[in-house]
Formats: structure tokens, sequence, C-alpha cells
């Protein structure tokens, strides 16, 4: 039976990543702005920006997919470095890519078995998942500072459509995104998540 590595992937996203999309998940259901997520149309463009903010921290899918939905309204669209970034971090989140990680690290995965990833990603939502990986290399480009947690975030991005292509985790590689997420995971000095998914 396969084996995989995983703790070393819950040590490494564990710190540089669920504590930036996992705090602040009352926000929208305490906050007297919860409302504001009901009436996006009504907002600035400086208002828009700031509930987008909001949903990225607040660690629900739904609410990043409407933060990711508001940028989409701006007046003169997505553009600069950061805006690029917070809704290409948006779009993971709204495609269900957190929502993976996050039950990943909450759940495990007993040793010696095969993890279920190939049931989780069959829920991510790809087409916005295919946006924020356009909008995070866009931001890239653009000299966005992007933070650990971002390129691990795109690498894994990048590897669940890898592995959806082959319809599994075993024999990755050779494939635009499996070397986009190589790239992504060296960046971030996280290279490593690599060999705790390949099978040994």
């Amino acid at each position: 039976m396969e084996t995989y590595r995983l703790n070393i992937i819950r040590i490494i996203i564990a710190s540089a990543f669920f504590l930036s999309v996992a705090s602040c998940d009352t926000f929208f259901t305490t906050s007297p702005f919860g409302f504001l997520a009901r009436d996006i149309g009504r907002m600035t463009d400086s208002q828009k920006i700031a509930f987008a903010r909001r949903a990225l921290s607040s660690g629900s899918r739904e609410m990043m997919k409407q933060g990711y939905e508001a940028l989409l309204t701006l007046e003169n669209g997505i553009e600069g470095p950061d805006i690029m970034l917070l809704a290409a971090e948006l779009a993971f989140g709204g495609s269900g890519v957190s929502e993976v990680l996050i039950a990943l690290l909450a759940e495990g995965v007993p040793e010696g078995s095969t993890p279920p990833l190939e049931d989780l990603i069959g829920d991510l939502d790809y087409g916005i998942l295919d946006a924020g990986l356009i909008l995070f290399s866009s931001a890239a480009d653009a000299e966005a500072e992007i933070e650990q947690s971002g390129y691990i975030l795109a690498g894994v991005a990048h590897l669940f459509k890898a592995a959806r292509t082959k319809n599994g985790f075993t024999g990755l590689g050779g494939d635009y995104d499996y070397e986009m997420a190589v790239l992504y995971f060296a960046l971030a000095d996280a290279s490593s998540i690599l060999d705790g998914l390949a099978p040994q």
C-alpha cells in the first residue's frame, strides 16, 4: 500500500497557511457589517476592497467567493499587484482549495493509508481556481509582495489541477501544472511538500 509523508505537509502548511485563512471566522456572523455581504452592488470600490479583505480572513469558502466576485465589479476591474494578489487568494479560497487544506489539517490521514485527496479535489470549482492561477501569475509578474503562504497555496492549486488531469496523485510530472507547482513550492522554500505527496 502506498504511504505518504503527511507530517511534513502538516508542519509546512500549518505554520505558513492555516493561521492566515482560518482566523476571524466569526466576523461575518457577529459583526454589524455582516450585512454588506448581501449588498455588494451598493458598495463603493474602497468598500468592496475592504469587504474582500475581510472575506479572505473569514476562512469561509462562500464568503471568499463573494469577496472575489465583489472585486470583479470594481469600476476599473482587477488591476494593480496588490488587488490581483487579493483576488487570486480569494479565488483559491472560493474554489475550495483552502477548504481541502484545512480539512487535511483538521482530520489528518492515518499513516500507511492513501489520502482521500482524489475525492476531495473532485468538489473544487476549477473555473474559479483557473482564474485565481492567472491572477496570481499576473500579480507575481507585477512584483506583488507574495508571502510564503501565497506561493504554497498557488502551488497546491496547480498540484490539484495536475492530479485531476492524471485522475490521482500517482504518476505526476511532465505537465505544466506540476511544473508550476514545483516552481512555487521552491519559491516558498517548501519543495518537501512534493516528497510528502509522492508514493514511496
